[in-house]
């Protein structure tokens, strides 16, 4: 358990998973495998747009990324879950300030998990998840989206 607070430990975690995920995916030291198309000469390098050390064409080469994909692996073994969850915006106004409500759905059992109002002005923004009554009554309003999400999904405003 930490000292630090969520708030101020989220950007450490973030960057973490990202390099992670970089390193997963073979972008730590990004390597290119290159074939000249010219002579037939192949070659590893850190730069995708390096010309043939063999014959200087620079024009027709194939690249590829050089990705590990033991690592790939190694890194979608250590998620823990990936769960579905659709989530339908109701923009009620635009600009500043703007707000909207968005209406968390489980596809499957049809059920709002939660709703999250969100108010937002220029640079700034609040959000709060509705609870008890208000949750009970925003969920009253909106269950037609959660009974009948595949027709709202892609459904432009009229």
């Amino acid at each position: 358990m930490s000292d630090k607070t969520c708030e101020e430990r989220i950007n450490d975690e973030l960057e973490h998973e990202i390099q992670r995920i970089r390193e997963a995916l073979g972008h730590a030291e990004q390597v290119y495998d290159l074939a000249c198309q010219k002579c037939g000469h192949k070659w590893q390098t850190e730069d995708e747009y390096e010309a043939c050390p063999g014959c200087g064409n620079g024009d027709e080469i194939d690249v590829e990324e050089n990705c590990d994909a033991e690592s790939r692996d190694s890194y979608w073994q250590g998620i823990l879950s990936i769960d579905t969850q659709l989530m339908f915006r109701v923009q009620l106004s635009t600009g500043g300030p703007g707000d909207q409500f968005e209406i968390y759905v489980d596809p499957q059992d049809h059920e709002i998990s939660h709703i999250d109002y969100r108010f937002l002005d220029w640079f700034d923004g609040a959000e709060r998840r509705l609870t008890g009554t208000d949750f009970d009554l925003a969920v009253e309003m909106f269950q037609d989206i959660a009974d009948n999400w595949e027709m709202y999904a892609g459904l432009e405003a009229r």
